[in-house]
């Protein structure tokens, strides 16, 4: 199988911070093709035949990497900034069970008028327009509710309570220590979405997005039926922001940069870390009379 019957970008030789943009290698759409009168199976590439059935590899998607870059500075007014700071990483990057809403859609806008008398029309292009991004994620509670906690503490301390119409952090910080002005990077999240390809080495796309804060604390339910089992809560949390696209040069190269130092390609399932790496001390003690019983015993009946 000759190598050549897959164009890939030069890409990976260009690894910053030079101002080049990042590519991604690709199938070369010259070759391939089995629409037309004949199936394109083989083909000719400097007098050597080529596989060319295999530039019909399909694309598919992969689950993106989210990484948070940025965490509201609001959790640096508050008692143990750092586990408040790590818990909206933790959200994030390995609690969400989903993710959607990352978009960068092009739509096109056109005015049109008749050409001529059979009905048919001439189009213009009149705009352009990108589809916003608004994330939502779904995770599963935990026992303790700490994700309630979590996100209520977010949005009456951080955005507003809704009893007093304000932020609650004014109720515990002086306010010789208040920040001047109330503004979103107080509250808000940063953070970077990455579509790898198949080994993680390249960025298929990467979205960057801010001003990511939850819509709700969703399903604050109590009740009663004592013929039915327990109920497992999943939520599902309207983060909203708004994102810069992977066909951003400096997102890119960010995205790319990031999934390089990540190296997720070294990383196998002989680096899962074991629940227990020894036996418990008490079940090899020989006074644990309950695990190890050594005493005089009843002799049985005659």
């Amino acid at each position: 199988m000759a190598v050549d019957n897959v164009k890939f970008n030069d890409m990976m030789n260009k690894i910053y911070p030079d101002a080049s943009y990042p590519e991604i290698a690709s199938l070369d759409i010259h070759k391939g093709g089995q629409w037309g009168l004949l199936p394109r199976l083989g083909g000719v590439n400097n007098d050597t035949a080529i596989h060319e059935w295999m530039h019909e590899q399909a694309y598919q998607k992969r689950d993106v990497i989210p990484v948070v870059l940025q965490v509201p500075r609001m959790f640096d007014l508050l008692p143990n900034s750092k586990e408040w700071k790590t818990a909206v990483k933790s959200l994030l990057e390995v609690h969400a069970k989903t993710i959607d809403g990352l978009n960068s859609s092009l739509t096109v806008d056109v005015n049109e008028h008749e050409l001529g008398l059979s009905g048919a029309t001439f189009k213009e292009v009149a705009d352009v327009k990108r589809e916003a991004t608004s994330v939502t994620i779904t995770i599963d509670e935990r026992m303790g509710i700490p994700f309630e906690i979590l996100l209520d503490t977010w949005v009456r301390y951080g955005l507003m309570d809704p009893d007093l119409k304000a932020p609650l952090i004014t109720r515990i910080i002086d306010a010789a220590n208040l920040p001047p002005a109330w503004t979103a990077d107080w509250y808000t999240v940063t953070a970077l979405f990455i579509e790898p390809d198949v080994l993680y080495r390249q960025v298929v796309r990467a979205w960057l997005v801010s001003n990511l804060f939850p819509t709700s604390v969703p399903d604050l339910i109590g009740k009663k039926d004592k013929r039915s089992g327990r109920e497992l809560k999943e939520m599902s949390i309207e983060l909203g922001g708004f994102a810069i696209p992977s066909t951003n040069k400096r997102v890119r190269q960010l995205a790319q940069s990031v999934l390089t130092n990540l190296a997720l390609w070294t990383r196998d399932s002989e680096d899962i870390l074991l629940p227990a790496d020894k036996v418990d001390p008490t079940l090899n003690s020989p006074t644990d009379n309950d695990v190890n019983y050594e005493g005089t015993r009843e002799k049985p009946l005659t």
